[in-house]
């Protein structure tokens, strides 16, 4: 009778902890999936990454004002795309998402031909300040105004330069930093699932 109760506890034990840490795997598995979900202005209204379920896409931070950094980021993304050709893949299968860092200044529409100019599949997305202060956490991305007395422009906006790649599922596959033709290429084989 003593050995038929230790294996009853035993066996409830053992399936208690099983349940256990399939309820925690689910809630990582949630909030790992979530991380990154936000609800943004576009040209064509509210959007969120997971109405972009179905497409490869690449979120980059920036603004249309950007001297430097921007133009030169989404110049190397197109690059990398085209040095892809043998892959047969285009702009038309990478999704770029262009989200502002100035949103006093931006508009959808604005982020809208910026992006296109460099790259011919993009799209602006702004958000309200508060809001973008949270989203810019989420994704890890510091930026600041600056003053810029006796130029054209009243301010600048330093900000830290990374691409963020997720597949059609909307999982994050890759975010990188070092942005050259080949890193960002071999990002997107990533994200095609290309060996």
């Amino acid at each position: 009778m003593e050995k038929h109760k230790i294996i009853k506890t035993v066996v409830i034990s053992f399936i208690s902890l099983f349940a256990a840490v399939l309820v925690f795997g689910a809630i990582v598995y949630y909030n790992e999936q979530n991380k990154y979900e936000f609800k943004g202005q576009s040209s064509q209204g509210e959007i969120s990454l997971r109405d972009l379920r179905g497409h490869n896409v690449v979120i980059y931070f920036g603004y249309t004002y950007c001297p430097d950094v921007c133009p030169v980021t989404l110049e190397t993304l197109s690059k990398a795309v085209e040095s892809l050709k043998e892959y047969n893949i285009t702009a038309k299968d990478l999704l770029l998402l262009y989200v502002t860092l100035d949103p006093a200044r931006d508009t959808p529409e604005a982020l809208d031909e910026y992006a296109l100019w460099f790259y011919p599949n993009g799209m602006g997305i702004r958000f309200e300040e508060e809001d973008l202060k949270k989203i810019a956490k989420k994704y890890n991305i510091k930026y600041e105004i600056f003053p810029m007395e006796g130029s054209a422009v009243d301010y600048s906006v330093a900000h830290s330069s990374a691409l963020f790649f997720f597949n059609k599922d909307g999982k994050l596959i890759d975010r990188i930093t070092n942005l050259t033709v080949d890193n960002i290429a071999a990002s997107i084989k990533k994200v095609m699932d290309i060996k």
